[in-house]
């Protein structure tokens, strides 16, 4: 896939590219293939890999149901201008055998991101249906028509809705668990989905055009998905299982031939923070302050409760108040590096924006970095995700979808101190989910609901805003 990559006249930036995308995916048979995408091998957090380079089909199979694996003779799928284009053949009012272009490798914990327009020709069995194709991922086994596996459905009006096929499940929660379709709802009724051949989980609102490009983002951390459509999460699912019951976790990425005309482009992948988290890096001088089994490095601030691990992390326990259940760290810390994971959960609609999984990290006790359900908002006013709250905003969003895994790198420069008298402001940098948000960012006082500033050191906070947030994988570098 990936030799004629590797010539004289590549530039270093492509064949960093591609040595990003060799180390992510082993390409052996689409059976063996089995390499996580690494959220370690991602530094920047923007480095967006191409999986369709727009020239041929290069990393890609083709299988109809008519002809088998690569044996496409009326050019079914084939490149046009930068595009994927499916079932560009003559209207003949001949039925089209249905198919699919496949990875040739398999992956797992991805954002998958793409754009998809519809042509004017539809075919038989479908001419007179609505235009459908499809994405298809986690895809396991041989090929067939619908191979088993989970599809993102891309259709005149339904672009988002889950279909479970051959046996796989997954538990989400729903408007109603007596409606047919189950319909995705955030905050709604626990439902495990029933075991069949086909089985549909509805998006909860119509987000894609019939006219126009549409963009399609595709997140899977371990056994979670999360539908993504024109920048709104439509969908999501956990406990994704095969037939058998095990964990479904990484497969194939296939793009379908349904009956109808379509175009896809800027096919590209990245990292995602897997499910179990990425542990400290081995250095001397680095402080485990939880690592998933052992909440001993904390305590309860003013008396509160501390929080419990729950399936390797530490969960908000929400007091009567703000803050009235906030945990820290047994230990003080002058200058550090400090890494941590959080997960805000999903919100029902309708809840202020304040309310939206927020809670917040610290700094000395002092200054606090916000954690907030901030996905596709729009920045402002010093408190959303990655502000220093009340100081300054972060300069990007790049928040993951709730429910999503998310990390700060946080680089602290205490205040300096001539005895009582500051002679230096506290500084901090900021990595959100790899990029870089502050840089040298100069704090001039405590931030809301911090510790008056002084020259002492100070913990590390958690704070209790009244939502369940999750942290783990916290470690320290003193510096």
């Amino acid at each position: 896939m990936l030799r004629h990559l590797f010539s004289p006249n590549r530039s270093p930036l492509v064949l960093c590219a591609v040595l990003l995308l060799a180390a992510c995916t082993q390409v052996t048979s689409p059976e063996e293939a089995r390499e996580d995408l690494s959220v370690n091998l991602n530094p920047t957090g923007d480095a967006w890999i191409s999986l369709f380079n727009g020239k041929n089909l290069d990393g890609w199979y083709t299988y109809l149901s008519s002809t088998g694996r690569n044996r496409d003779p009326q050019d079914v799928f084939k490149v046009d201008d930068g595009t994927l284009h499916i079932l560009d053949v003559p209207d003949n009012g001949q039925r089209q055998a249905f198919g699919y272009v496949a990875t040739t490798s398999t992956y797992g914990n991805y954002h998958l991101r793409f754009q998809y327009r519809w042509g004017d020709k539809r075919f038989p069995p479908r001419e007179n249906l609505k235009r459908d194709s499809g994405l298809l991922y986690h895809v396991t086994g041989g090929d067939k028509v619908w191979p088993r596996g989970v599809e993102f459905q891309v259709q005149e009006g339904d672009t988002g809705d889950f279909w479970l096929i051959g046996g796989t499940t997954l538990t989400t929660t729903v408007a109603s668990t007596s409606a047919t379709p189950k319909r995705y709802r955030e905050g709604g009724a626990p439902y495990t989905t029933r075991r069949g051949p086909f089985v549909q989980l509805a998006k909860n609102r119509t987000q894609d055009s019939r006219s126009g490009w549409n963009t399609v983002e595709l997140i899977v951390t371990g056994d979670k998905a999360v539908h993504i459509v024109n920048g709104s999460v439509v969908n999501r699912g956990e406990r994704l299982r095969s037939a058998g019951g095990g964990a479904l976790t990484r497969g194939r990425i296939l793009f379908q031939a349904e009956g109808a005309e379509v175009y896809y482009r800027n096919i590209e992948i990245k990292p995602a923070v897997s499910e179990t988290g990425s542990p400290p890096p081995a250095s001397g001088r680095r402080i485990s302050l939880f690592n998933g089994s052992s909440n001993a490095a904390w305590q309860p601030e003013g008396g509160g409760r501390l929080w419990p691990v729950k399936d390797g992390a530490l969960e908000v326990v929400p007091g009567s108040r703000v803050g009235s259940n906030d945990i820290r760290t047994k230990q003080t810390f002058s200058d550090f590096k400090l890494h941590l994971e959080f997960q805000v959960p999903p919100s029902p609609a309708g809840i202020s924006e304040q309310n939206r999984g927020n809670s917040g990290v610290y700094l000395q006790g002092r200054y606090e970095v916000q954690v907030l359900d901030s996905y596709r908002q729009r920045l402002g006013g010093r408190n959303d995700a990655g502000a220093i709250y009340g100081v300054r905003d972060a300069t990007r969003n790049a928040a993951r979808p709730a429910g999503s895994w998310q990390t700060y790198d946080i680089t602290f420069r205490a205040a300096k101190y001539s005895g009582s008298r500051k002679v230096s402001n506290a500084r901090v940098s900021v990595l959100w989910n790899g990029v870089r948000v502050h840089y040298g960012t100069v704090i001039g006082r405590s931030t809301t609901l911090g510790a008056p500033e002084g020259p002492s050191s100070g913990p590390i906070l958690l704070q209790d805003h009244g939502r369940p947030v999750r942290y783990r994988n916290i470690w320290i570098e003193p510096l």
